[in-house]
């Protein structure tokens, strides 16, 4: 059936809490639900490289992916990017406990478009803006998989985009998982007509340096190696970076001599994360956190029982729990209408105008 994880914040409502030590411990947390939908026999599915944090940068609301960044500001994003790596893989010296695989490299902040249209900015922009979350999640929270963006920069697509080796590889060390987005191998002959087929695409996503495909692309590549187009050793240097996350992970190891803490998640446990009361409390204080008070005139909040006779809740979201498209299934819901009701009880009158 469908498993149940821990729900927290949007990303955008976690960046309000301005607190990178909170995210460190959300994204610690993520990695205890993963590792137990991966280990516990009840799921056994498969989740250890996890698609987060994201990396872009919010310069535009009307951007459909607003919510799942932490706003347009890359000094924050950056410090935000990096506690959520650190909380994903772990302080283990030597295993991860999930692997953070950040996205989208680069520039991907408009969705309309995106598999045609081209960000164009010059190299301190690139510097300084839009690489920085990326670079230091990279080089200082030791992530070490990210996925590229559909767009282009420059006019080139980021799927081969000759920055990913040239920067990245070369310079930030980034050494292991570079993904396409799903799709996005195709697209590279569909939308952005790059290439006049997928044998040439496949030949320019290894030589830009991509070392997993999320996409379907296992025969136009068997092609371009039977044809000499790429080399064997080309494929060799791609999965060789998968390997190193692969290694981190404790994936390739004997598990009767492996010294891998986090291979007891889900299996030596006896209560699912997501139920334990002191997640609860995390859940509840990110939340706390990701409000944000436009105006308290006369300290109105926090609510007082014994001076109020009644509270008004409007707004046509007051009674619901939104989740995102990308969202686990809460074990329980709490909407801002029915906790001002559980906090005030039932003396006073709680009007709701949707």
């Amino acid at each position: 059936g469908e498993s149940v994880t821990t729900t927290f914040p949007q990303a955008i409502g976690l960046a309000q809490a301005w607190d990178p030590e909170l995210l460190e411990k959300v994204a610690a947390l993520e990695a205890e639900d993963c590792r137990w939908l991966t280990q516990n026999p009840q799921y056994a599915s498969a989740g250890l490289i996890v698609l987060a944090p994201n990396a872009d940068l919010g310069r535009d609301v009307r951007w459909g992916r607003t919510e799942e960044c932490y706003g347009e500001d890359a000094y924050l994003t950056s410090r935000l990017v990096v506690a959520f790596v650190k909380g994903l893989q772990g302080d283990h010296p030597k295993y991860w406990k999930t692997a953070s695989l950040m996205k989208h490299f680069l520039a991907n902040s408009n969705e309309n478009n995106r598999a045609e249209n081209s960000s164009d900015f010059d190299e301190r922009l690139f510097r300084e803006y839009y690489s920085w979350p990326c670079y230091k999640g990279v080089t200082e929270g030791g992530s070490r998989a990210y996925m590229t963006a559909y767009n282009k920069y420059n006019g080139i697509p980021c799927t081969v985009h000759p920055v990913i080796r040239n920067v990245t590889v070369n310079e930030w060390g980034q050494n292991g998982i570079v993904a396409t987005d799903g799709g996005a191998y195709r697209q590279l002959v569909t939308n952005h007509k790059y290439y006049p087929d997928l044998k040439a695409a496949a030949k320019g996503c290894l030589d830009a340096g991509t070392t997993m495909f999320l996409d379907n692309f296992r025969e136009p590549l068997t092609t371009a190696i039977k044809e000499g187009l790429i080399t064997e050793s080309q494929v060799d240097r791609a999965v060789r970076g998968n390997l190193r996350v692969m290694l981190k992970l404790g994936l390739l190891d004997d598990p009767s001599e492996n010294q891998n803490p986090y291979l007891k998640i889900g299996i030596t446990d006896t209560v699912a994360p997501w139920m334990k009361p002191e997640t609860r409390e995390l859940a509840r204080e990110a939340t706390a956190k990701s409000v944000v008070l436009l105006k308290n005139e006369n300290r109105t909040l926090p609510l007082q029982k014994n001076e109020i006779k009644t509270v008004a809740v409007i707004g046509p979201v007051a009674d619901l729990v939104v989740s995102d498209w990308y969202s686990g299934t809460p074990p329980y819901r709490v909407s801002v209408l029915q906790g001002v009701r559980n906090a005030l009880g039932n003396d006073l009158r709680v009007l709701f105008a949707a």
